[in-house]
């Protein structure tokens, strides 16, 4: 069972895309599947619409804080049986490993934003019993996170 999630946003320019796509899926998540703990991997291309957009700036809100990358367009998402295997060793520490040219097409990702998310709880929908374990989530996700700027005091 899978209780880690490590997701990364991000965009890529659309004259690499292919070229960054067949070194992806060809080489980089069947690695990626090979270490300890990881489970199974998924990647998707999000697709938006106007009309998609308005309903989430209804809806959502997002950051302006300029030190947040704003990567939107694909969502690489790795499953592992705890979250420690996605931390130990660090994605950095993996990246090191890599050869100059895996390297060079990790650099081809624009706007990156990553996110270790740890299960609490897990609510299964009705057709769970018809997934296999260690399978990919299901086909519609939602991930979210969300930073409190109210202050806490203290009495003294």
């Amino acid at each position: 069972m899978d209780r880690g999630i490590l997701a990364l946003w991000y965009d890529l320019r659309a004259s690499e895309k292919q070229e960054y796509l067949d070194w992806l899926h060809g080489e980089y998540l069947p690695a990626m599947l090979r270490r300890p703990g990881f489970l199974w991997a998924a990647h998707v291309e999000n697709l938006d619409s106007a009309e998609r957009e308005e309903q989430s700036a209804r809806r959502l809100t997002r950051t302006s804080d300029p030190s947040v990358p704003t990567g939107f367009r694909y969502l690489l998402m790795l499953g592992a049986a705890d979250p420690h295997s996605l931390v130990d060793p660090s994605p950095a520490e993996i990246e090191a490993e890599l050869s100059d040219q895996a390297r060079r097409m990790l650099g081809l990702r624009r706007d990156v934003r990553e996110a270790v998310f740890v299960e609490v709880s897990r609510v299964e929908g009705p057709d769970a019993k018809s997934r296999s374990p260690g399978i990919t989530p299901g086909p519609i996700i939602q991930f979210g996170t969300s930073t409190s700027t109210r202050s806490s005091t203290r009495p003294r």
